[in-house]
């Protein structure tokens, strides 16, 4: 039998969740203890408020799949408020060039997680809650939760808000979107739904199905496994079961170690006589050194050494001007690319384009050209812009 714990977050001393099986719908409350107890044996899933997280879909070019995860947080920047670096991004299963995000930020799902992990409670999931809330095509769909409303407008568009704010969430909503919905949907108890109702702006009120369900029936009703985005992906993926695998795999495991533990000792003996070496070229370039610059603290001779020659033959000053050439020469055999902006660090020796193209493979093949020019070229953005792609690169020689 299936047995999963729907859990709200929280930090007590008051819990609430809902236990799911194949023939079960039950919701509870409790202290920690009794959560502990409900969670043995079950699959955990986190409900994430939707105040607290973003569901987007954007859409991207097929040349670009390969790199979403390295790509899609700045393709959102423009859309979101914080430092990307602070934020933690989901994606959801790609189909037709669109891929959902959620995003969240980084804190605060390391602190929705440590209690329960503290505990001992594994987390499986964490579903965005917007996106557990039912929904059909040309509808929106109205879920109370006490003082809070949930609404779902589209397959990955929702939020929350708190019920004295209804009537004026909806109106904004509706002013953005432009087009009432075929169709609304009240999910509330019998002596709510009418109050409810009520807070509808009036272009709303003309095709309303009142449905006698609460929040936790609301949930378990639309639950579906692997459909929503689970934010626990990246560095929040969840571990692995090492004990498990230790037991079915220890004699190969002791094996392989005694194999490696025979092999350090026979390399042992030649790091030391390599580290000697080492010590000996090591003392022989600080004793040129010296002769060089009598004065000053030795850090790392070989570079400094470097630095003072480069100083002396203006290296910074030509490296420029030889990556600069060999970069403009790409870009202008490039047709239809434009450069927008550029600037060099002299410390890093690297120069940072903005460039704009009619399309994310053009993008690609000037990074690929860039690099065939003895450089390295990396991609740190990218985003659609008029149906062209912009594109950050970050060339070093």
């Amino acid at each position: 039998m299936t047995n999963s714990v729907f859990l709200k977050p929280g930090s007590g001393p008051v819990y609430e969740w809902l236990t799911l099986t194949d023939d079960i719908r039950r919701p509870d409350t409790g202290d920690l203890e009794r959560l502990v107890q409900a969670c043995a044996g079950a699959t955990v899933i986190l409900l994430a408020p939707a105040e607290l997280v973003t569901v987007r879909e954007i859409e991207f070019e097929a040349a670009e799949r390969k790199l979403l995860a390295q790509t899609i947080r700045y393709g959102l920047e423009e859309d979101i408020n914080g430092d990307v670096d602070e934020l933690h991004f989901a994606m959801g299963k790609v189909a037709d060039n669109r891929v959902p995000v959620a995003v969240i930020g980084r804190d605060q799902l390391v602190a929705w997680l440590a209690p329960f992990t503290e505990q001992g409670i594994e987390i499986g999931a964490v579903i965005p809650e917007q996106l557990l809330v039912p929904w059909a095509d040309e509808s929106w769909t109205l879920l109370a939760d006490d003082q809070r409303c949930l609404v779902r407008h589209g397959e990955y568009g929702g939020f929350a808000l708190e019920r004295s704010a209804t009537r004026l969430g909806l109106q904004l909503l509706l002013n953005e979107v432009g087009l009432a919905p075929a169709r609304v949907t009240l999910y509330a108890d019998a002596a709510d739904q009418e109050l409810l109702a009520a807070e509808l702006p009036e272009l709303l009120r003309a095709n309303v199905d009142q449905q006698d369900q609460v929040y936790w029936q609301a949930i378990a009703q639309n639950w579906q496994p692997g459909a929503a985005i689970n934010l626990l992906q990246g560095e929040f993926v969840r571990s692995l079961p090492w004990l498990k695998w230790w037991q079915a795999w220890r004699i190969a495991a002791i094996v392989a170690l005694v194999a490696v533990a025979l092999q350090l000792v026979v390399s042992f003996a030649q790091v030391n006589k390599l580290e000697d070496e080492n010590l000996a070229l090591r003392a022989q370039t600080e004793k040129v050194y010296r002769q060089v610059v009598p004065r000053g603290k030795i850090v790392d001779p070989e570079r400094q050494l470097r630095r003072k020659v480069d100083a002396l033959r203006g290296q910074s000053s030509e490296g420029f001007t030889r990556m600069f050439f060999d970069v403009a020469k790409v870009i202008a055999a490039a047709d239809g690319v434009a450069l927008q902006s550029m600037t060099y660090n002299d410390n890093r020796a690297e120069i940072n384009l903005t460039l704009l193209a009619g399309s994310f493979r053009e993008i690609e093949t000037i990074r690929t050209n860039i690099e065939k020019q003895d450089m390295k070229a990396e991609l740190t953005g990218s985003s659609n812009d008029g149906g062209k792609t912009r594109a950050r690169l970050r060339v070093k020689g």
